[in-house]
């Protein structure tokens, strides 16, 4: 899995908790995987998204700014809230993690399609 993202990051519009978002619908819905969204200070950005997906064997963590796997042995991905669905997250802040109002959604699908 990986990608070049730079081109549809845009902060405050299509940021890191609208494409964990995307990527959470995408495995839970789209390839059957039991996946979480995950808020934390990832070392560089404190209140980072990015996404948790368990298999029966593995638990992986992929940054979704840049669609990269993390290593689970970095300490600074270690601590985080993990959520199970986007309804909670919605009700809180409801701009930050609606990924189907943005424009960039149509080009992460086709990006997604050719990985």
């Amino acid at each position: 899995m990986g990608g070049d993202f730079g081109d549809i990051y845009d902060e405050g519009h299509f940021d890191c908790s609208e494409m964990s978002s995307y990527l959470w619908y995408y495995f839970t819905y789209k390839c059957h995987y039991k996946t979480y969204l995950v808020i934390g200070d990832n070392g560089a950005v404190k209140d980072a998204c990015w996404i948790l997906i368990q298999s029966k064997s593995s638990t992986i963590l992929v940054e979704s700014t840049i669609l990269q796997i993390v290593k689970t042995n970095r300490n600074e991905y270690n601590e985080y809230i993990k959520f199970s669905g986007i309804r909670f997250l919605i009700a809180i802040n409801r701009g930050q993690f609606d990924w189907w109002n943005s424009p960039y959604s149509d080009t992460l699908n086709q990006l997604l399609r050719d990985t």
